[in-house]
Order: C-alpha cells, then sequence, then structure tokens
C-alpha cells in the first residue's frame, strides 16, 4: 500500500505515522524524557492518563468484570476486553503463508516471534523499560539491549572512540552517537 505524501518516519524507532503533527505528538509521547505516569501497583508507566487508566483497568481491575474467551479451538485464554481477544487471534492464532509472522495490531510492524511482537509493543507501544542500567539512569525494554548498553557504553578496557561535536558526548558505538545526534536534531538536548 503507498504512503500518502503527508506520512512521517519516526528516525528513532522506525513508526510510520500519518502525517507531520501526528510525527510530533509520537516523538514528544514516546522519545522525550518528560515525567510519566506510573502504576502505583506495579510501577509501569505511561505515556498519559487515558493509557494507565485502561491498564488499571485490565490489569487491576477494582471489581469483577466480564471475561471474553478467545474462542479458538483448544485455547483456554480469556481477556477483560474484547479487542484484547482479537489482538490475541491475530498474534497467536493466525499466520501468513510461507514464514510465520506476526502483526503488531498498533502499527505496520511485524515480528517473526510471539516473543519479539511482545517486546516491540512494550518498547514501543508501552515505552515499558524494565531493565535498568546499573551504572546509569537508562532504563531498557529487554535484557539484550541492558547487555548491550553495558557492553557499549560503559565498557571499562577501552576509551570512548565517537564524539558529539555539539555537547562533547563520547560513546564506544558510532550507532549510538548517531542515535545521540538526532536528539539534537529533534531539539531534545538543546543546541
Amino acid at each position: 500500500m503507498p504512503l500518502k505524501s503527508n506520512a512521517r518516519h519516526c528516525e528513532i524507532c522506525g513508526k510510520m505515522l500519518k502525517n507531520p503533527v501526528t510525527l510530533a505528538a509520537h516523538v514528544s509521547h514516546m522519545h522525550t524524557n518528560r515525567i510519566r505516569l506510573s502504576c502505583n501497583i506495579c510501577n509501569d508507566t505511561f505515556s498519559n492518563r487515558g493509557h494507565l487508566q485502561r491498564h488499571m483497568d485490565t490489569v487491576h481491575p477494582t471489581k469483577e468484570q466480564p471475561r471474553f474467551p478467545c474462542g479458538f479451538p483448544g485455547c483456554e485464554k480469556s481477556f477483560n476486553r474484547k479487542d484484547g481477544v482479537s489482538k490475541h487471534v491475530k498474534s497467536t492464532h493466525m499466520q501468513k503463508v510461507g514464514r510465520e509472522t506476526f502483526k503488531c495490531q498498533l502499527c505496520p510492524q511485524t515480528r517473526t516471534s510471539r516473543e519479539r511482537l511482545q517486546n516491540h509493543i512494550r518498547r514501543v507501544h508501552e515505552n515499558q523499560r524494565n531493565y535498568p542500567c546499573t551504572f546509569c539512569d537508562k532504563r531498557f525494554s529487554n535484557s539484550y539491549h541492558l547487555k548491550r548498553h553495558v557492553e557499549v557504553i560503559h565498557a571499562t578496557n577501552k576509551e570512548p572512540i565517537h564524539s558529539c561535536d555539539k555537547c562533547g558526548y563520547k560513546s564506544h558505538s558510532k550507532h549510538y552517537l548517531t542515535m545521540h545526534a538526532r536528539r539534537h536534531n529533534a531539539g531534545r538536548h538543546g543546541s
């Protein structure tokens, strides 16, 4: 399907957005260091009150709510919301011909396993960062990204070889320097 002329690509996470306004809102909500709302029960964080309320209603309900069964033969799962059943059926029980893929119901992205799709949803759409770095205040969506961060940023056996010409930030990785520079371009570090 061809993209409309107004469609914009987020250079930070790769998500495709329909126009510059939605791109700006996406960057503001998903890729800034602003204070996020957190669940007082499980400490998950959310970009706005609506997402937090939906989380509270589905994950930590205060009253008994009807459950919606999957309905797929042999599957015993049930969900608090009807859209949860739809997402589950599409990501768990349906596949494309050929190589199995799992499509994200929130964006056009696909993944080759349920686990990778769940990681994508946690990282990009729910902005969950449950793996904290013990050397700095950064948090990551999975252990692989945390391990890579520690190896690249906090490596003690070599000096950083890449540095930012705007602020002096240094990194062992050219990739991390590129990501850092994008934040300057987006106005998130100042000039």
